[in-house]
């Protein structure tokens, strides 16, 4: 193409030489060397720069159809003409290069980048390998597939891909695994590869060395959580078996008069009580943890709701003073009633040991807005408000409470009202004691009033 181009061009200019003019030749000529390196390599240019040279001297430059030159400054104009056609067609195919490697270096930072980004969106490490294995179909158009070091395949499988080249992923401290490429044997050596291959291994350990430490820390937690449960189950349980233990001995072994035995028959049966909390409150915990709470709504009275957990709490409740606030108007509400019983149960509990005997336990419910109101409130000492927002966490339990109980009656209320889509909060009361507020959805029923 270069030979056929300058030789055009020569021909073009033919009819300049038998003039004076034909020392515009090289000028033409060498600019379309230049042309020609912008999309030629070296070798088509050299030759184009030496064939223009050698025509301008045989066809143009008298005497014509020889190589020789009579005048000195058409030997000089040649020899310029050949030196800066050499230069200007090397030093343009050189920067025709140097361009094609900065596109090249731009194109492959944003693949990179491309990448980095595709592997950061994913949320685990099989997502990471499925989009590794499309990346690389999509950039080098070849199939692959990444075997991590447990031996397991992710992805779909690809026929004939186990058959494939083998890079290895290498990481600084792990190395993830190895990238199984079909037909890639020309990517050996390939700086591009290497560093494309690199990037998805550094992801990938990254991932692993985060799972690692994810499994650490849920391992430590469990552990604490162990310890604290045994701890605490083994306090609560030894009270009550010891005095259920000691009642019904004495019971079995001693004469005792009616007064006595009814006693301890009223110990046995409050240590029973008390076992049967732990139980209930262990129990309950399981269900929230496995997710298996299934709600049974149905239209309930809040009264007798009320009624029910006062009811329960009646020994418990002798030394404070109820107040209940209940509107006349109060429409039946849609509720789990074993549930919301429980809720009331725990939190009325949670203020009886927390508030001084003789005060006040506050229990105000309503109904607004589609929305069923709960308050319990005591003038108990209250929370730190540095502690208020882990008063519903499991085992959680302030420096000054009452000996006795795992901490789990609050984070068991947070989740029965959770499973109602409803919302509870706590707060200090002013003049000292604690508030709780809960929110649950609820509708007023279609019930035709009876006339």
């Amino acid at each position: 193409m270069a030979i056929g181009i300058i030789s055009l061009v020569a021909l073009l200019c033919a009819p300049l030489s038998q003039s004076e003019n034909y020392h515009v030749v090289p000028y033409i000529l060498l600019f379309m060397v230049t042309i020609l390196a912008t999309f030629m390599g070296v070798v088509p240019v050299l030759i184009a720069a030496t064939l223009g040279a050698l025509i301008w001297n045989f066809f143009f430059i008298p005497p014509h159809f020889t190589f020789h030159i009579e005048k000195p400054d058409d030997i000089l104009l040649f020899a310029m003409f050949f030196m800066i056609a050499m230069l200007n067609g090397v030093l343009t195919s050189r920067l025709q290069e140097q361009e094609q490697l900065a596109r090249d270096r731009e194109k492959h930072a944003h693949t990179l980048l491309r990448l980095n980004g595709e592997l950061t969106a994913a949320g685990s490490r099989s997502e990471m390998m499925n989009v590794a294995e499309q990346s690389i179909k999509r950039e080098f158009g070849l199939e692959a597939m990444i075997i991590a070091n447990d031996g397991k395949t992710e992805g779909l499988p690809l026929q004939g891909v186990h058959k494939g080249d083998v890079f290895p992923l290498t990481g600084i401290s792990h190395n993830p695994g190895r990238v199984v490429v079909k037909g890639g044997r020309h990517l050996r050596g390939d700086v591009f590869w290497s560093t494309y291959i690199t990037q998805i291994s550094g992801a990938l350990e990254r991932e692993y060395l985060s799972e690692m430490a994810r499994k650490a820390r849920f391992l430590d937690e469990s552990d604490r959580l162990y310890r604290t449960l045994f701890n605490s189950i083994s306090h609560e349980l030894r009270i009550p078996v010891a005095t259920i233990m000691g009642a019904a001995e004495s019971m079995l072994t001693l004469q005792h008069p009616e007064e006595v035995r009814n006693a301890l028959t009223h110990e046995i049966f409050t240590a029973t009580t008390r076992l049967n909390r732990v139980i209930e409150n262990l129990l309950n915990m399981s269900r929230l943890e496995s997710g298996r709470i299934s709600l049974h709504t149905d239209w309930h009275d809040v009264n007798d709701l009320v009624n029910t957990v006062l009811t329960e709490l009646s020994e418990d409740l002798q030394q404070h003073v109820i107040s209940l606030s209940v509107p006349d108007d109060m429409p039946p509400v849609r509720f789990d009633f074993g549930l919301m019983q429980q809720v009331l149960y725990n939190l009325l509990l949670n203020a009886t040991e927390h508030a001084p005997a003789h005060s006040e336990i506050g229990i105000g419910i309503s109904h607004q807005y589609n929305m069923l109101h709960i308050e319990i409130g005591d003038r108990g000492p209250g929370f730190p408000e540095d502690k208020i927002g882990k008063a519903f966490n499991k085992f959680f339990r302030v420096e000054q409470a009452k000996p006795g109980g795992l901490g789990l009656g609050l984070s068991i209320v947070r989740g029965f009202v959770e499973a109602h889509r409803g919302t509870i909060t706590l707060e200090n009361r002013a003049g000292g004691g604690a508030l709780f507020r809960i929110m649950i959805p609820s509708e007023i029923p279609d019930i035709n009033p009876i006339k």
